[in-house]
């Protein structure tokens, strides 16, 4: 089987970054492209209300302003995701995140999803894992933090 589009649920703080970091070099060996997914939900104390909880703090912001700052939090994503010679979009999706990252595989035509299970939540993983019409790797963020990956011997 051969992959060619990952599909990376990301929060925008740390909790996904063993994620985005396993994608990154199965992207680069395996010459695929990977899109990262941030969804926010907005049922859960989101949009709805007007306050959305970032790590760390609680902003009261307009609607735009905060899809304009998951936007630029992406957008930083992306591009180091890029920096390591990896073709990269970004996606915002709105609603319940299982949900989200279900439709998004669809529409993304990904074959793969990477996510880390700390960084989605153990429910979003299990719901993924259960109901994805692709692969899913779920990366143990504890435990893939004791293991360094290092693709170098397959750089050319």
């Amino acid at each position: 089987m051969s992959f060619k589009r990952l599909l990376v649920p990301v929060e925008l703080g740390d909790a996904s970054d063993v994620a985005v970091e396993t994608a990154c070099a199965l992207a680069r060996a395996l010459d695929a492209e990977m899109v990262l997914v941030h969804v926010y939900d907005v049922a859960h104390g989101g949009l709805a209300t007007g306050i959305v909880t970032y790590p760390g703090r609680v902003n009261r912001e307009t609607g735009d302003d905060i899809v304009a700052h998951i936007g630029a939090r992406l957008d930083e994503r992306v591009a180091q995701v890029e920096s390591h010679g990896v073709k990269v979009a970004g996606r915002i999706e709105r609603g319940i995140p299982g949900d989200a990252i279900l439709d998004a595989i669809r529409a993304t035509g990904a074959d793969l999803v990477v996510l880390s299970r700390r960084g989605t939540g153990r429910g979003t993983a299990r719901r993924v894992l259960a109901e994805s019409p692709v692969p899913v790797l779920v990366i143990n963020a504890g435990a893939a933090e004791k293991v360094a990956m290092d693709t170098s011997e397959h750089d050319e």
